[in-house]
């Protein structure tokens, strides 16, 4: 049930802020040097000798930005937290060991903290099997960190475009949510594991967190396959990471000033 992906997107978190901490720390040299070499050389030699910095300082802006975004989203989700766990305290009526039962006719059921989060409504209108399965797929989450992983990933995945945030981090959730099921699979039957995801499928809760890849993980859970994350997910992975290490040991200035 243990992936390394994590283990990658943290790499690539460590690699992107070395590298902005350089450009940091060199920032204010290499506009000194441009604007001292544009008074002095050849305009043409001059373009071709400082390409490079001019490539470090607009790559400095473009991650000042991205690195903005992400602490606006790093805000966001404490912000998330503070309303969740008010709105949990609030309509909480039930705790049952490690599961809270919360007074909601939405259909609900999540992690929050070392906790599962169930709505009443899934109580009234599941069956016990059904309960179950929604139990011991929050259960593989819980046991595995997902939430934690998912949070973690979508703040280092925001330092690039949105784009490629999305691919990655879209095929990401679809192997937790798969796993999670796998999970389940080990206690309940597939049957109602179905039943549960296709109940949730046809709610009409506005939440769109609980119908998380339904038709893919269904179609998972009844042909018995294992989902892994897409090869070209990995080899882009290798390619940021390798244009990240590249941009932090090459040669800024090729004129011979610096």
């Amino acid at each position: 049930m243990r992936d390394k992906f994590t283990g990658f997107i943290a790499i690539i978190g460590t690699l992107y802020i070395a590298l902005y901490v350089y450009l940091t720390m060199n920032i204010q040299i290499w506009l000194v040097d441009v604007i001292h070499c544009f008074k002095v050389m050849e305009f043409k030699v001059y373009l071709i000798d400082h390409i490079n910095i001019f490539f470090y300082i607009a790559l400095f802006f473009f991650m000042s930005f991205y690195i903005s975004k992400m602490l606006y989203i790093l805000f966001k989700e404490l912000y998330r937290f503070y309303t969740l766990n008010k709105y949990i305290s609030i309509l909480k009526i039930k705790r049952l060991k490690n599961i809270l039962v919360i007074d909601t006719e939405e259909k609900l059921a999540f992690n929050f903290l070392n906790k599962i989060v169930i709505s009443k409504s899934i109580l009234d209108n599941f069956s016990e099997e059904e309960r179950k399965s929604i139990f011991w797929h929050e259960k593989g989450h819980l046991i595995n960190g997902d939430s934690y992983k998912i949070l973690f990933s979508n703040l280092i995945l925001s330092l690039f475009p949105e784009k490629i945030k999305n691919t990655i981090l879209k095929s990401y959730i679809l192997f937790l949510e798969t796993n999670a099921d796998r999970f389940a699979l080990k206690f309940i039957d597939t049957v109602n594991l179905a039943k549960s995801l296709l109940k949730f499928k046809s709610s009409t809760s506005l939440n769109p967190m609980m119908n998380n890849f339904t038709e893919d993980r269904l179609k998972t859970i009844l042909e018995g396959n294992n989902v892994q994350i897409p090869k070209f997910i990995h080899v882009l992975i290798i390619l940021i990471t390798a244009v990240i290490f590249v941009s932090i040991i090459y040669k800024t200035c090729l004129c011979g000033i610096m």
